[in-house]
């Protein structure tokens, strides 16, 4: 990939409880697996090649490309001569009876035939099967764009996964860290308010934060099983550990910094865009087909027979036949029934359809492409600005239990702050891994996506923290 810009999903400020808290919710997505013993971190590449060899979609959308690319073959075959051989051998056994007084002697007769035969035809002019194989052209064009706007659809569904899944891990630990922060301050206003130091506004408020943090935490649990068996989905494996983004990632805007030169990007190398203007391309000729139905053809023949008796009916005598023949076959359709006229009204109609289905997609990957643009230029933003939210927030959390434990601060200050660290590393991890895909969905709707824009942002991985075992629970 040019250049990737990516922080960490792990905020820094989690790594006091990092170890244990994401081992643990990691923990929790690998309860589903078959096996829970610790395993090798598997990185973006490891689980993309998986689903290279696993992913059904993909499958069959390489079958249909094995299929669609026939048609060039089976269209190139109507402008080669056909050549055709048959044999035959019968054999018969008559009796005839004649009446009384006739010249001719009654009896059995028993004979056999023998007969080969070839025939042989070249189009010489067939207007509709030059068109047929101008669109075969265009339809296995078609095909091949389809199967790269696969392999790109593969691409980001894999990376969405992948990065969705661990975004559900962080979003999860940080749940369970919150809960269990709620939980220390609900038992703590439980036992000032029995004390008698406590006042019952500030026990029922640390009660409330402290279901809603629960709530929050089942959420994300809840969200981290569905994210689990989403990438299962695609590799037909379950996932194990998987490696993390790295620190010191930079974030840079898109290049070229210029939207308008990504649309016009899209617009030429777009695989959909591609794929659907040969489509279009092919619905024009199929007008042509129509259209020539029209028109006379002509082939050239040719014939070569050799048919051998021993007899027939009549007579036990042995016959030879030996033919041979040349000649040019012209046909004309002067009327079809109204077929060849509601063929090209079908036609014309398939074409204009087409042409509207281009027009459509065209102005749909223009507006997602300003839309990835602009979450790219945003989400630089957004998350600096969620980074910087994060130190406030710990900060401000700090300086409440200090004011807590010094008298200047009640309960219900410090759970207010430390529900808003909670919220934000929440949001910080979901705009990072929005950032990443961004980026990703950029360069495929632009046409521009490979295998080694995968490799680039893989290199930004490292492993995670190691997968504990039931036992560990």
């Amino acid at each position: 990939m040019r250049s990737w810009a990516v922080k960490p999903v792990m905020p820094a400020g989690c790594r006091q409880k990092g170890s244990r808290v994401l081992a643990y919710a990691s923990a929790l997505a690998w309860l589903s697996a078959a096996s829970l013993s610790p395993v090798r971190a598997e990185d973006l590449a490891a689980v993309y090649q998986k689903a290279v060899a696993q992913d059904a979609r993909m499958a069959a959308a390489s079958a249909t490309h094995d299929a669609s690319i026939e048609k060039l073959p089976q269209a190139r075959s109507q402008l080669l001569p056909t050549l055709t051989f048959s044999a035959e051998k019968t054999y018969s056994d008559s009796e005839l009876v004649y009446e009384p007084g006739s010249p001719f002697e009654s009896g059995n007769r028993s004979y056999y035939d023998r007969r080969y035969a070839a025939s042989l035809t070249q189009p010489l002019f067939r207007m509709q099967n030059y068109a047929a194989y101008r669109q075969s052209q265009s339809q296995v064009a078609s095909a091949e764009a389809q199967l790269s706007l696969a392999r790109q659809d593969l691409m980001l569904r894999v990376t969405q996964a992948y990065f969705d899944l661990l975004t559900a891990q962080q979003v999860f630990a940080a749940a369970g860290a919150h809960a269990a922060a709620m939980k220390t301050q609900s038992d703590k206003g439980q036992t000032q308010l029995k004390l008698g130091s406590g006042s019952r506004l500030e026990a029922s408020e640390s009660r409330s934060k402290y279901e809603i943090a629960r709530s929050q935490e089942l959420a994300a649990k809840h969200d981290l099983v569905n994210k689990h068996q989403a990438l299962r989905r695609i590799t037909n494996e379950q996932p194990g550990r998987l490696s993390e983004l790295g620190p010191n990632a930079p974030y840079v805007p898109p290049e070229p910094a210029d939207v308008g030169a990504w649309l016009t990007i899209a617009d030429q190398e777009n695989p959909q865009l591609v794929g659907l203007r040969f489509s279009t391309e092919a619905a024009k000729r199929e007008v042509d087909r129509a259209k020539a139905e029209y028109l006379p053809t002509a082939d050239i023949t040719a014939q070569y027979s050799h048919t051998h008796s021993t007899g027939s009916v009549y007579t036990s005598a042995t016959s030879s036949d030996l033919v041979r023949s040349a000649g040019v076959q012209v046909a004309w359709p002067i009327y079809l029934g109204g077929m060849v006229n509601s063929k090209v009204r079908e036609a014309v109609g398939n074409f204009e359809k087409a042409r509207a289905d281009l027009e459509d997609a065209r102005r749909d990957v223009r507006a997602q492409i300003t839309q990835f643009y602009n979450g790219i230029i945003d989400g630089i933003d957004q998350v600096r600005a969620l980074e910087q939210a994060l130190d406030s927030s710990r900060e401000a959390a700090r300086a409440e239990r200090v004011g807590l434990e010094v008298g200047t601060r009640n309960l219900v200050d410090l759970l207010n702050a430390e529900e808003q660290v909670y919220e934000v590393t929440r949001d910080l991890a979901k705009a990072r891994a929005d950032y990443v895909m961004n980026r990703l969905r950029l360069l495929a709707y632009s046409g521009r996506l490979t295998e080694a824009d995968m490799s680039a942002l893989n290199g930004l991985l490292v492993p995670g923290p190691e997968m504990p075992t039931r036992d560990d629970l």
